[in-house]
């Protein structure tokens, strides 16, 4: 698994979804979205308890974005549990 490649294409979905309005909150859901992005749900875990996946951000959003990465990760890790 190229962890770059794999953080660039989970940002890409995610970044369209959240600009719609809706990023899924299932497993199944998010399991589907990420078909396409070379890595098991496992890995994907792995990389949002590392904290290495970003994630869009409003720009009037007063937290910082590391902050911000943190939080996300950790709700997109209770989602796919």
């Amino acid at each position: 698994m190229d962890e770059k490649l794999v953080c660039s294409k989970v940002f890409a979905i995610t970044s369209v979804c959240l600009q719609q309005g809706h990023l899924p909150t299932t497993k199944e859901a998010l399991v589907r979205l990420f078909k396409d992005v070379g890595a098991t749900k496992k890995e994907i875990q792995r990389l949002a308890e590392e904290n290495k996946l970003y994630w869009l951000r409003d720009a009037h959003d007063p937290r910082p974005q590391e902050d911000y990465n943190k939080k996300m990760n950790q709700s997109l890790l209770h989602y796919l549990s």
